[in-house]
């Protein structure tokens, strides 16, 4: 009896510490799981205002970006205007207004209007190669319906990219890409256009807006025509020495092209340095408009330079350092060279 009553005595006490494990099992379960989702609840909130914040700062980098943007675009513009305003010759001015389209613009194309002909006065966007094939290219205006709409009009046009549209000469450096337009941005407008700014693209490569703000500016410089005015007389030359017309491109061999290039890389690159370190001798010679006598030893080293080494080896040959003589340092203004310079080589 007494070794039956102890075991029913020993199960009853295992049972109660089963049941007591069991709740406290429960109750240490409960606990977690309650601490668990205070936790969660914790570290939600504290994800939803980091994200929070987190959005504030990248909205105001975003805004402080945009800002520093704007006034660095801002202050490029400015820049440009005061450069085109400041120019004291057509390369200057063509220089600055390229610079200031390179802001919205890939490829570009400054043409002059000369009389009823087009001449290509500077490139943006193109390689050494076709910028120098373009340079001082000319052709009809007849030649280029679109552009010539432009001219006449003094608003905006859009063309494609053809030789229909903008003559055959440009079409052949920019191509016929079915997405490309070509944008015609006339400035110095008064009774007509006196250069066009064509810039090649399609959107949204380009900004047609700040394009066209671009092209205000430059048609504003000096008075609201470009300067120097763009169309100017002649250049002078010998009278008992006709004029030799630029050669058409297609019709001279490889070899010659190279050599013409080259002409036209020697012309620049000596009127640069006689620019820069001459540029009080220049100064003066525009200012009695008598450039040769300023400068009489480096305009005839040049020009016997260029005789032996450009004029003797081709019989299509141009003057190129005469041209570029007038274009830079004359300001396209051949009188400025003087009563006693020679004229054109050829």
């Amino acid at each position: 009896m007494e070794l039956s009553g102890a075991k029913s005595l020993s199960a009853a006490l295992e049972g109660t510490l089963a049941a007591r494990k069991a709740a406290a099992r429960e109750q240490l379960d409960s606990f977690w799981r309650a601490l668990e989702y205070a936790f969660q609840e914790q570290l939600d909130a504290a994800a939803s205002s980091l994200a929070e914040q987190a959005g504030r700062m990248l909205a105001a980098e975003r805004e402080a970006a945009r800002a520093q943007g704007r006034r660095e675009l801002a202050a490029a513009l400015a820049e440009a205007a005061r450069r085109l305003r400041r120019a004291e010759n057509r390369a200057e001015w063509s220089a600055a207004l390229l610079e200031a389209a390179a802001l919205f613009c890939r490829r570009a194309i400054l043409l002059v209007v000369r009389g009823e002909a087009l001449e290509v006065a500077d490139v943006l966007g193109f390689d050494a190669e076709q910028g120098s094939r373009l340079a001082g290219l000319r052709f009809p205006l007849s030649g280029a319906p679109a552009i010539a709409q432009a001219v006449e009009s003094g608003e905006p046009v859009v063309a494609l990219p053809s030789g229909a549209e903008i003559s055959e000469p440009l079409s052949a450096f920019l191509g016929e890409e079915e997405a490309a337009r070509a944008w015609l941005l006339p400035m110095g407008a008064q009774e007509r256009a006196a250069a066009v700014l064509l810039v090649e693209g399609a959107e949204p490569e380009l900004d047609l807006r700040g394009l066209e703000l671009v092209a205000a500016m430059g048609g504003a410089a000096r008075g609201g025509v470009p300067w120097p005015p763009l169309e100017t007389p002649a250049p002078a030359r010998a009278p008992d020495q006709p004029p030799r017309r630029p050669p058409e491109w297609s019709q001279l061999s490889r070899e010659e092209q190279e050599l013409h290039l080259r002409a036209q890389r020697f012309a620049r690159v000596q009127v640069a340095e006689m620019r820069l370190h001459k540029a009080q001798a220049v100064q003066d010679g525009r200012a009695r408009r008598d450039l040769y006598n300023a400068l009489k030893p480096e305009i005839e080293a040049g020009r016997e330079a260029f005789r032996a080494q450009f004029l003797s080896a081709s019989p299509s040959m141009v003057d190129y350092f005469h041209r570029e003589l007038v274009r830079t340092l004359a300001n396209e203004d051949a009188a400025l060279l003087g009563k006693d310079y020679p004229g054109p080589l050829v």
